[in-house]
This record gives C-alpha cells, sequence and structure tokens, in this order.
C-alpha cells in the first residue's frame, strides 16, 4: 500500500536540510534512519526491530519515502512496508493456535501489524514537525511559503 503526501513549499526549499530534519526527528523517536540521495530524489528508509527474534514474531516496522521536489512543491511517497514477517507470524500463530506455540506469534503479529498501519501516520506527522523548520529559504531574504 502506497500513501503520498503533497505539499506546497517555498521554491528556494532546502531539500538536503529537510531529509536530514526528518531523519533525526526518526531517530529521536528510537527509529533508524537511512538517506539516500538519488537522482535528485531523497530515499529514506526509516525502520526499527528489523533483526532477530522481534523480526521473527512479526514486530519489527519497516517503511521507505521518496522524497521530491518539482516547482514548489514537495511530494512524499511512502512505499514498500514489512509486512512479510508479520504474515508469516501469523500464519504459524493460526496454524498453533490450538496450542501454547502458537499464541505469542499471534498476539506479536497482531501488534506488529498495528504498529506498521500507523507507521505512515507517524511518518506524516513527523514530516508535518518538520516542515515548519526546514521550509526556511537558502536565500535570507526571502519568506517561507508552506
Amino acid at each position: 500500500m502506497e500513501e503520498s503526501l503533497t505539499l506546497k513549499v517555498s521554491p528556494h526549499f532546502d531539500m538536503d536540510a529537510f531529509a536530514e530534519r526528518l531523519a533525526s526527528a526518526c531517530r529521536a523517536e528510537g527509529y533508524t534512519a537511512e538517506v539516500v540521495n538519488l537522482y535528485g530524489t531523497k530515499k529514506l528508509r526509516i525502520y526499527k526491530d528489523c533483526a532477530g527474534i522481534k523480526n521473527l514474531l512479526g514486530l519489527g516496522q519497516d517503511i521507505r519515502i521518496s522524497c521530491t521536489v518539482c516547482q514548489g512543491i514537495l511530494q512524499l511517497n511512502l512505499s514498500d512496508g514489512n509486512w512479510t514477517s508479520k504474515i508469516s507470524a501469523l500464519v504459524i500463530g493460526l496454524f498453533f493456535a490450538f496450542c501454547l506455540i502458537g499464541m505469542p506469534f499471534l498476539i506479536c503479529s497482531v501488534i506488529g501489524i498495528v504498529r506498521q498501519c500507523s507507521l505512515s501516520g507517524k511518518i506524516f506527522g513527523f514530516v508535518s514537525g518538520v516542515i515548519g523548520k526546514s521550509a526556511v529559504p537558502k536565500a535570507p531574504s526571502q519568506t517561507p511559503t508552506i
């Protein structure tokens, strides 16, 4: 499932500063954030608990963000959520639900599904918190338009 957000920003919007501030806001909440510049587009990967037993139980959260600016329009696309571990844990939990082995998988997969579903809302919240700070134009004489 892909979600997108479009915002009007200043023509002098600093995409590098925005991407770093967004990554910093996510890191402050305990997420790991990776930022890559790919042909003028900023690609961010935001993830948490995507290794070890938490990933096996479906508790990991992972999302990719693509940020582009064109003619004063900031376009954010969120995609590639980490659903595989959650579905696997859910299937294992349902298959072994009749005994105690499956219950932790079932419960953790449901928790992971809820967290993954709410991750895009958190990212949009981080963006709205950061956009006011990063919409500062490069030229100090101009005011930002948000």
